[in-house]
């Protein structure tokens, strides 16, 4: 039996979930834009020395708008049915041959051994998808 959408959703989250990938919210834009301001504000005031001081309040004040990180594995789980199979037809070449009974059986072939390279293909193709076809940067 072929592995469904939905099965294939379960096993990327939980990939996901293990590599501990995240998106970056929009508002990580904002964070930059105050510590670039906060630096040119601080260049502009005081020279060299108020680019040190401007570009160090603007690297703190940008660091506490950080928390701003969304788990992919919680965007994948909250996937409507449409980008659901958006995912799916990009793993489609991948998961095809697979013949598992369900998705717990699948998650426990890419824990070890010869299932690694599988694992790595999922994980690479998720974060290809993320960034292709849903526009959402992932954070380093």
């Amino acid at each position: 039996m072929p592995l469904s959408s939905h099965d294939l959703q379960r096993v990327v989250a939980h990939l996901a979930e293990e590599e501990e990938l995240k998106v970056t919210v929009k508002s990580s834009v904002y964070g930059g834009l105050v510590a670039g301001i906060t630096t040119t504000l601080g260049g502009l005031l005081a020279g060299p020395p108020g680019l040190l001081v401007g570009g160090a309040v603007g690297g703190a004040l940008a660091y506490k708008s950080s928390g701003n990180f969304k788990p992919v594995s919680e965007v994948i789980k909250d996937m409507n049915a449409h980008d659901r199979e958006l995912l799916y037809d990009a793993m489609k070449d991948i998961v095809d041959n697979l013949v598992f009974e369900d998705y717990l059986s699948l998650l426990a072939f890419v824990s070890g051994g010869p299932g690694l390279l599988l694992r790595q293909q999922l994980i690479e193709r998720t974060v290809c998808f993320l960034k292709d076809q849903l526009s959402l940067q992932l954070a380093a």
